[in-house]
């Protein structure tokens, strides 16, 4: 009987393991433009500041000055 339910406590924590970071890395999305193909040439980067929620901190998305 322990040894089923120690067999149970492992899956689940592979499982929620394996569902935390597959939600962590779709998260992390690469931006496919750049500024040249936005704004022409000549246009660069000069700064880009991570957009964060105020109350849990999580990242929500990147603010880029071109």
């Amino acid at each position: 009987m322990f040894r089923t339910i120690r067999r149970i406590g492992i899956v689940t924590a592979l499982a929620v393991g394996l569902v935390g970071a597959g939600g962590a890395s779709a998260q992390a999305a690469v931006n496919p433009y750049t500024a040249q193909s936005l704004c022409g040439l000549g246009h660069t980067e000069i700064d880009q500041d991570p957009i964060r929620n105020q109350a849990t901190g999580a990242r929500l998305g990147t603010v880029h000055l071109l």
